[in-house]
């Protein structure tokens, strides 16, 4: 699938996705969630995101990331 998904939960991410490309992307959620149960899967900024992470720079600046993040693109998926 191109582009990003307009999904609300990790599980609607997967089951939007190709069938072929759900198959790798389930395997590798699989894997993160064994690897790393703390990290709370969710979705951000289009991606399949793990563990909620909130970054703050010396000059003030701040943002909301994540830890780990999948993102199944057009050739690629990206770890």
């Amino acid at each position: 699938m191109k582009g990003q998904l307009k999904v609300s939960t990790p599980a609607e991410y997967i089951a939007k996705l190709d069938e072929a490309r759900r198959a790798e992307v389930s395997a590798l959620d699989a894997l993160i969630r064994k690897t790393a149960p703390k990290l709370e899967p969710f979705i951000h900024a289009g991606m399949l995101a793990y563990g909620r992470w909130h970054y703050k720079y010396g000059t003030g600046r701040e943002g909301d990331w994540f830890r780990i993040g999948v993102a199944s693109n057009k050739n690629y998926i990206s770890l």
